[in-house]
């Protein structure tokens, strides 16, 4: 193999690791905010079934139900802060690479 496709690859490959990272912290949190939600939808409903079957409300159930909702309202957070974050890094690497083509242009 040549070095010409030595100095081609390396670059391709480096770039190709950081979009997964990147891609793949952005979509945990993603899916942790799925799955908070999921947890609260079912802690609300076995606390609304429990009311619903006994024609009282269970309090250990709705305290789970509310931790859920707390937890959910902390997943939302993180996924925007990552999702807020990812996009700034985007800004920037698109700006780098303007700048970069700019040079080369002269």
């Amino acid at each position: 193999m040549s070095s010409f496709w030595l100095f081609l690859v390396a670059p391709v490959a480096v770039v190709g690791a950081i979009l997964f990272f990147t891609v793949y912290g952005e979509q945990r949190e993603v899916q942790e905010a799925v799955h908070q939600e999921q947890q609260r939808d079912r802690a609300e409903f076995d606390a609304s079934f429990a009311k619903a079957w006994d024609g009282k409300a269970d309090p250990q159930l709705e305290a789970r139900a509310q931790q859920a909702n707390e937890k959910l309202a902390e997943a939302e957070k993180r996924k925007a802060e990552a999702q807020a974050a990812a996009k700034a890094q985007q800004d920037k690497d698109l700006a780098e690479f303007r700048a970069a083509l700019g040079e080369a242009k002269k």
